[in-house]
């Protein structure tokens, strides 16, 4: 499976975007629009753990990024995905669960050792990234 992270202002220009896909569609004429969550996850909360605070009773504060951040999970590289501009980073999930090199297929983000340091939530079921020596 690969992921596809994106960040938007919000999640207005987020449907903008994707109004009209697979991805944020009405499965019936005339219904109202809405997000496919058999391959979208919206409005996911990313944050980076060296930004973690903990306190004296060991209760850990995450500070979150600002935006609006979903994850497109599809089972084949979608090129149109793979170059959006507003595409964060791709990841192929079944190289990040097996522990080997290049599960990193594409990484927008500046600077690009930022991603050691990123977490998701919620992310698709059986998602698992170590990151480290694996990016």
């Amino acid at each position: 499976m690969i992921d596809y992270f994106f960040q938007f202002s919000n999640e207005a220009a987020a449907i903008s975007d994707a109004s009209g896909t697979l991805y944020y569609k009405s499965a019936i004429a005339g219904a109202p629009a809405h997000w496919n969550y058999d391959n979208v996850i919206p409005g996911i909360q990313v944050w980076r753990p060296s930004q973690d605070t903990v306190d004296g009773n060991g209760n850990v504060t995450h500070t979150f990024l600002t935006g609006w951040y979903g994850v497109i999970s599809l089972n084949h590289v979608d090129n149109t995905l793979l170059n959006h501009a507003k595409l964060q980073v791709a990841i192929d999930r079944d190289k990040a669960n097996a522990g080997v090199a290049g599960m990193v297929l594409k990484n927008n983000l500046t600077p690009s050792t930022l991603i050691n340091d990123l977490m998701f939530s919620p992310v698709f079921d059986g998602a698992n990234y170590p990151w480290g020596n694996f990016v």
